[in-house]
């Protein structure tokens, strides 16, 4: 099977890995580059890997998230796919009425019984990494460097970053 990875300059490296591995695997596969390392290539790219029009089979980018299951699981809701359109916030297109029902449910649980939206936001993780939409391959936590100076230092992880995560589509 032929497959192209599309890909913007700022992560040319990362897609000659993908290449490399599925050639590993049988494939026979190319990168596609737009765009260069300003914004405006980055915006190229991501407006013609999302656009459905397209038919892109894969793509790598960094989406930055508040750290919530609910914002992480944003991107895979039916109603952020926009058929045919640089705008549409969901690349793989993913839309599964069950991931929509769990998805309210978790949300409908978490002012009322925050343990209970754990586990049922467990439950929606399972089944988006069973189904595999996209592929999260890396989430950093960050980097903060403090003095010695500096007494009673404590991280906040929800409150102290905006997480980036490299999807794959």
């Amino acid at each position: 099977m032929n497959v192209t990875i599309w890909s913007y300059l700022g992560f040319a490296d990362l897609s000659r890995y993908f290449v490399r591995l599925l050639d590993s695997l049988g494939y026979h596969t190319r990168v596609r580059t737009l765009g260069d390392t300003s914004q405006a290539g980055f915006n190229k790219f991501y407006s013609y890997l999302v656009d459905s029009r397209h038919r892109a089979q894969m793509g790598a980018f960094f989406a930055p998230w508040f750290p919530s299951p609910a914002n992480a699981t944003s991107a895979l809701r039916c109603e952020a796919f926009v058929p045919n359109s640089g705008s549409n916030t969901n690349a793989s297109e993913f839309c599964s009425r069950e991931v929509e029902r769990r998805i309210k449910h978790a949300l409908s649980l978490q002012t009322t019984d925050p343990a209970k939206a754990g586990a049922a936001w467990a439950a929606v993780d399972r089944q988006i990494v069973d189904q595999a939409p996209v592929i999260g391959l890396l989430v950093p936590q960050g980097v903060e460097l403090v003095s010695k100076r500096v007494g009673n230092y404590q991280r906040n992880p929800v409150w102290g970053v905006i997480l980036s995560q490299l999807w794959v589509v």
